[in-house]
């Protein structure tokens, strides 16, 4: 259980929104290559508002090295009302995400890159759901070098080669409403 004030905009901060939530989180690898994951979070806010959370996961490692993975992400958020306090508060908020990654190891640095193709909204329609797969992918990246901690220097280098394959692999989808964001693919030194 934990209890935090909210200070994401300044309409959270004069409102003085606090949160309590209480959650259960269950993680089981089913095989070297399978696993699911379930969560679920109740949250109580300070102007009388409370919301139910639901996540519930699996992934297939399709290599374990290099890891390649795929998988799905659904989550369902329910809150009482619209309170207008400044933080997000839908009714019968639904999206599922299906993802692919990668993930390599060496020894001074590691990679972590992952596409996402994602619908969500406050109500799931025919539509949306025919559009499931169509969803505009997302490609995140990000590398980092393992550093030392005498190492003090740190430079960041974007990748065009990130930006490009994203540009590449975008469909122009029509769906409901869909996650879109490109963290660029970054090196430490």
């Amino acid at each position: 259980m934990t209890h935090e004030a909210l200070t994401d905009t300044a309409e959270l901060i004069q409102n003085r929104i606090r949160m309590t939530t209480a959650g259960l989180y269950l993680s089981q690898p089913l095989t070297e290559r399978f696993s699911t994951y379930g969560a679920y979070t109740y949250k109580s806010f300070s102007d009388s508002n409370h919301a139910n959370d639901l996540q519930l996961g699996g992934q297939y490692a399709i290599f374990l090295t290099p890891r390649i993975v795929i998988g799905d992400r659904f989550r369902f958020l329910d809150f009482l009302r619209q309170s207008h306090s400044g933080y997000f508060d839908p009714n019968n908020y639904v999206a599922n995400r299906v993802f692919s990654s990668l993930y390599y190891e060496h020894r001074f640095f590691y990679t972590y890159l992952e596409g996402i193709s994602a619908i969500s909204g406050s109500s799931v329609t025919e539509r949306t759901a025919r559009n499931l797969f169509t969803a505009a992918p997302v490609l995140s990246a990000l590398s980092r070098q393992r550093m030392s901690p005498s190492s003090s220097t740190s430079k960041v280098a974007t990748s065009p080669l990130v930006r490009r394959l994203v540009s590449a692999i975008l469909p122009s989808a029509r769906v409901f409403s869909t996650d879109s964001k490109l963290i660029p693919l970054r090196c430490w030194f």
